[in-house]
């Protein structure tokens, strides 16, 4: 996914991409005027550190707004097509993920049934 903004007169491209450190997580990286961040935990950090660098300003910038996430339509429209959302779990110092639950025609568990699959990081 790729979001165009526009701050301070310059257009700023977000994009989010696989987190080559942690790929469980999403990584980010903000590009304008033909530079770039390197992969970002955050669109806030992202954003903020290419903005500070091309500026030399201290402002900051809330990634998930620029992105447009505040927005119901917009989130909406990302999620028409997506039949299951990965699970997070965190259990003391594990983050157990759930990334796919079987199905059932059985009314008493909402369509969950045999047949799921996790994985357990000891990453906390």
């Amino acid at each position: 996914m790729r979001v165009s903004c526009e701050l301070n007169g310059e257009d700023f491209i977000i994009s989010i991409i696989q987190n080559t450190t942690s790929p469980f997580e999403p990584g980010f990286v903000c590009t304008c005027k033909e530079k770039s961040t390197e992969i970002s935990t955050s669109a806030s950090t992202a954003i903020t550190t290419l903005y500070r660098e091309i500026f030399g300003k201290k402002t900051e910038y809330s990634g998930p707004a620029i992105m447009g996430f505040y927005n119901d339509e917009i989130i909406k429209k990302l999620i028409q097509d997506i039949t299951f959302f990965p699970i997070y779990l965190k259990i003391q110092s594990f983050l157990v993920v759930v990334s796919n639950i079987g199905y059932s025609k059985n009314n008493e568990c909402y369509g969950a049934g045999n047949g799921f699959t996790s994985s357990l990081l000891t990453k906390f």
